[in-house]
C-alpha cells in the first residue's frame, strides 16, 4: 500500500491567517520520536509503540476492536487498509524527517484470547473470547520494515508482559546508539486515559501561534519553528 507524504498541519483559510487540523492521530505516533533522532548517529530501524490497558475505560467504541468476540470477524480496526489509513501518514513523516524514501506501508496483526472470565468497565469478557491485540503499520525501506507504529491494546494489566505492565508510549531505535525512551502519563483530574486526551490535543493547540504567524498555505509539522513552551508556565 502506497501513501503520499503528509503534512501533521492543513491550511483550512488559504487565503488567510492558517488553521491547524490534525491529519493522523497521536503526537505520541511522530513528536515523541524526533527528539532521539536527533541525538542518533545511526539509525537501521525505528519502533513506536503505544501500550495501553482499555480495560477501565468504559467506552462502547471498544466494540469496535472485537473484544469480547470469537474472532475478529466483527473488529472493524482490522479491517484490512483501516491501521494504514489512520497510522500511515504518521509513518510517512517520519520517513520525510529522515530523507528515506518508503517502497511502501503494510500492516500486521495478531490477537490474543481471555483464559479465563473477566470484568472490565465496559462489561463482560468470557473466557476464550478476544481480550487484546497488536497491529502495526510498517514503512518498508529496502524491503524491510524500518519504520514502525505498534499498538498494544489490552484489557489486563498482566497482558503482553514483554512489553511491560504499565501504560506508556515507547520509541525503540535500533542503531548507533541504541535508544529507548518511555513517556507515561498521570493527571491530577483523572486517569491516564484522561491525561492522554490532553496530549493528544495539545500539540495542535500549542502550536496555534506558530501556525498563524506563518505565510498562507500548507505548513509540513516538520517545518514549525520550536514551540509550546511560552504561556504555560
Amino acid at each position: 500500500m502506497h501513501l503520499p507524504r503528509q503534512s501533521h498541519f492543513r491550511v483550512v483559510k488559504p487565503l488567510g491567517p492558517s488553521d491547524v487540523l490534525p491529519s493522523c492521530p497521536g503526537w505520541a505516533g511522530f513528536g515523541l520520536a524526533l527528539a532521539p533522532l536527533n541525538v542518533a548517529q545511526q539509525v537501521r530501524s525505528i519502533r513506536l509503540f503505544e501500550i495501553y490497558n482499555y480495560g477501565p475505560w468504559n467506552n462502547p467504541q471498544l466494540g469496535l476492536y472485537g473484544f469480547g468476540e470469537a474472532d475478529t470477524s466483527s473488529s472493524m480496526i482490522l479491517l484490512p487498509g483501516v491501521t494504514a489509513s489512520i497510522w500511515g501518514p504518521s509513518v510517512a513523516m517520519l520517513a520525510d524527517a529522515m530523507g528515506v524514501t518508503l517502497d511502501g506501508i503494510d500492516e500486521a496483526h495478531h490477537v490474543i484470547h481471555a483464559d479465563e472470565d473477566f470484568e472490565i468497565a465496559s462489561g463482560r469478557i468470557a473466557n476464550g473470547t478476544v481480550s487484546g491485540m497488536s497491529f502495526e503499520i510498517r514503512g518498508i525501506v529496502d524491503g524491510e520494515a524500518r519504520i514502525v507504529i505498534e499498538h498494544i491494546t489490552k484489557l489486563r494489566r498482566e497482558d503482553f508482559p514483554e512489553h511491560g505492565l504499565d501504560d506508556c508510549y515507547r520509541v525503540v531505535i535500533d542503531g548507533e546508539p541504541n535508544i529507548k525512551v518511555d513517556m507515561s502519563l498521570t493527571s491530577d483530574f483523572g486517569d491516564s486515559t484522561h491525561a492522554g486526551y490532553i496530549v493528544a490535543v495539545t500539540p495542535v493547540t500549542n502550536a496555534i501561534p506558530a501556525v498563524c504567524a506563518a505565510p498562507a498555505g500548507v505548513l509540513p509539522y516538520l517545518d514549525l519553528p520550536p514551540h509550546g513552551a511560552r504561556g504555560l508556565l
